[in-house]
């Protein structure tokens, strides 16, 4: 069967990206717990992507989702998502060579510690500075708990996904 050939690790996490996207978007009004985590869990995956898998297609991918994320949630505004995740692409390209001399443990701290800035600075700053958005403290501090309480399942969802090669 020729599909499974190409079914290897980084199509199966563009796969999961759709999928999340789509969830993230398009989530049941009074389950938006479960729409904040699908939105938390583009950023870990879009950071893992950025560490574990240094490809060009990676910057188009990057691009796409943040604009798909400004027009859907950010009410036809754009730049926030797209401004940061480019940034992030950038940050990531940088800092990588620097990065495979660490444990997967301080690499895991290393990706929560982006994702609370790439939030901090996209909910706070870029929102405020772009579309005039108001800064909600306690959305921040939920999104940052339930962050730190899905990071484990979702590098150990990772896990298995990278053993699939």
């Amino acid at each position: 069967m020729p599909f499974p050939r190409y079914l290897d690790s980084f199509n199966i996490y563009i796969i999961v990206l759709i999928i999340s996207l789509g969830n993230a978007i398009e989530a049941i009004v009074s389950f938006s717990l479960l729409k904040n985590i699908f939105y938390l869990f583009i950023h870990f995956l879009l950071i893992y992507l950025g560490i574990y898998y240094q490809r060009v297609l990676l910057i188009f991918i990057f691009f796409i989702t943040g604009l798909i994320l400004d027009l859907s949630l950010v009410a036809t505004n754009f730049g926030a998502h797209i401004f940061t995740f480019m940034i992030l692409i950038l940050l990531l390209y940088k800092i990588n060579k620097f990065l495979f001399n660490y444990s997967s443990k301080n690499i895991l701290f290393f990706i929560i510690f982006i994702l609370a800035m790439c939030l901090f600075i996209e909910e706070m700053y870029l929102h405020f500075m772009l579309i005039n958005h108001s800064f909600n403290l306690n959305n921040y501090l939920q999104n940052i708990l339930i962050s730190l309480l899905i990071s484990y399942p979702i590098f150990f969802l990772f896990k298995i996904i990278d053993e699939i090669n």
